[in-house]
């Protein structure tokens, strides 16, 4: 909550200062979560995105040491270490493990974007990006190769762990007809 209030101060200030905060969100994954009939703060710049998870670490999630910045894979690290999140659970699926009997998962989070800084190089300079958003004006980052690569998602990936809250934990099983 804290991070929160202090993006939501932060994104105020830029507003005040004639910066504008986009919202990035798809607007059709945004549309459908948004029924979900939970409020998101738009003052922060909160979004609700996927994050693909094993279902090993699922089982943690209810320990009180729960990171969510750990709970994913090593690899894939594009951006750096931090929280990759996406709007579509297509994506996810493509990525995550499957566990015991065939099952999968995925959580659905509350993530708090603030002021997003847009990527679309193909090679990304980490340490530019991290320093730009753990120690500059942003908050989070959008990885948005879409032009360059046609067929590529985007990632949203944030730094601070405060900034992500896993809402709901999704099982599911692959059905190929």
């Amino acid at each position: 909550a804290a991070r929160t209030a202090a993006i939501k101060e932060q994104v105020a200030a830029s507003k005040k200062e004639g910066r504008s905060v986009v919202s990035l969100a798809d607007p059709m994954s945004a549309a459908h979560l948004d029924s979900l009939g939970i409020r998101l703060d738009e003052d922060s710049n909160c979004r609700w995105l996927f994050h693909g998870i094993s279902a090993e670490a699922s089982k943690r999630i209810l320990e009180a040491e729960f990171d969510i910045g750990t709970a994913g894979a090593e690899d894939g690290m594009l951006y750096g270490r931090g929280i990759y999140l996406t709007e579509w659970c297509g994506q996810v699926d493509r990525t995550v493990p499957e566990g015991a009997e065939g099952l999968r998962c995925m959580l659905l989070c509350r993530a708090t974007l603030g002021s997003v800084y847009r990527d679309d190089a193909m090679l990304p300079d980490k340490v530019n990006l991290i320093h730009q958003c753990t120690g500059g004006e942003y908050h989070s980052l959008l990885g948005d190769r879409e032009e360059r690569s046609p067929g590529s998602t985007r990632d949203f990936v944030v730094y601070d762990r405060n900034q992500v809250y896993p809402e709901i934990l999704l099982w599911y099983r692959r059905v190929y007809s």
